[in-house]
């Protein structure tokens, strides 16, 4: 029985890491993409002004 527990939990370790890189990798994946939306954004505002 020690051993499913110990299992459980190293599994449950392995699923938070997994969770903690892949969050981690989105916001950076984010991040990467915001300024080109900002700029996307300001050419479209220049276009709508001019």
């Amino acid at each position: 029985m020690w051993m499913d527990v110990a299992a459980a939990e190293k599994m449950l370790r392995d699923m938070a890491y997994v969770l903690k890189l892949t969050r981690r990798v989105k916001a950076e994946m984010t991040a990467e993409q915001t300024p080109e939306k900002t700029i996307v954004a300001r050419a479209w505002e220049r276009a709508l002004v001019a």
